[in-house]
């Protein structure tokens, strides 16, 4: 019995190493904890699929002596942002996350493929894990990540691979998408492959102005196109209670009641597509770098993740 379920074991693990994509280095054991065993292979299989789509990402970003610990899908979203959007929130904020010994790699996505940045949590930083109905948060020396979305399975084995320190210090870094130049802080040019970065304030002018056209100029274009259509049907409610107001029929009422939509829907999309602007340093051209690295490590405030042994 012990024969056979080894014999199975190693077919399996035969199986995964000739799928797993190449130029990146892995730790086998540890991204598959499991090899054989009800839903195990599937579960597996997904895994691989997963690393292959992202895999232009970690292979370009990836330094001398790194591996990849685990791999999982997931979403970063805001608290408010579940409240105001719901589903969408996750639909937008897809979110590959890659465990290697160094750092946790947040690859945006878009159907598990690299779409618009890509943001790290260097392993130093994490102060906390804690494992939710349906969440996952990671609470760092500064600032706090909220993962939604994440598999069950998946983020007990994820929180066992990220060491934590309650000392930590450091929060979320932003990788430049053309050369993954690392930076501390939102900026709107790269110091090292001068690529510019899509502005913040710029979607929340554009959404404040139109509701979705923030979000247009971020590159959510299906999430865009509703929020126009609906934003023109709140107009449409307005124009009737002002042609109402002029006619005598509770004028300041529905003067009152009119403005407060336009501020509501203006205002709180104006919001989300700043909070969405700020996520990641977003190229012009909207997409990632899928090249080997080119990218040495840059000054302040460029900080690049430090190789040691963990």
């Amino acid at each position: 019995m012990k024969h056979d379920v080894g014999q199975r074991d190693h077919e399996a693990r035969t199986a995964l190493e000739h799928q797993l994509p190449q130029g990146i280095a892995v730790d086998f054991d540890a991204l598959f904890p499991r090899l054989t065993g009800w839903g195990v292979e599937k579960k597996n299989r997904k895994r691989i699929e997963l690393l292959t789509k992202v895999a232009p990402v970690p292979a370009g970003v990836l330094q001398a002596g790194e591996t990849v610990q685990f791999v999982t899908r997931g979403s970063v979203n805001l608290w408010w942002e579940m409240v105001c959007m719901g589903v969408w929130a996750q639909v937008i904020n897809g979110t590959a996350i890659v465990c290697t010994n160094l750092r946790l790699l947040l690859i945006h996505t878009h159907r598990d493929m690299p779409k618009s940045y890509i943001n790290q949590i260097p392993r130093a930083a994490v102060k906390k894990v804690t494992s939710g109905l349906g969440s996952m948060t990671v609470k760092l020396g500064s600032g706090t990540i909220a993962f939604a979305a994440v598999p069950g399975a998946d983020k007990k084995i994820l929180a066992q691979r990220i060491p934590v320190n309650p000392r930590a210090s450091g929060g979320k870094e932003f990788l430049c998408p053309k050369c993954y130049a690392v930076y501390k802080t939102h900026i709107t040019q790269c110091r090292q492959c001068w690529v510019a970065f899509k502005s913040p304030a710029v979607a929340a002018r554009r959404s404040t102005l139109l509701p979705g056209l923030g979000d247009y100029y971020l590159g959510h274009r299906g999430l865009a196109l509703l929020e126009m259509f609906g934003s023109l049907t709140v107009w449409l409610v307005v124009l009737v209670l002002m042609v109402d107001a002029f006619q005598g029929a509770d004028p300041v009422l529905n003067l009152v009641i009119a403005l407060g939509m336009l501020v509501v829907t203006h205002g709180v999309d104006a919001a989300l597509t700043h909070a969405q602007g700020r996520k990641g340093l977003i190229a012009m051209d909207d997409r990632l770098a899928t090249g080997l690295k080119t990218a040495t490590p840059v000054s302040q405030p460029s900080v690049p993740v430090p190789i040691t042994p963990r």
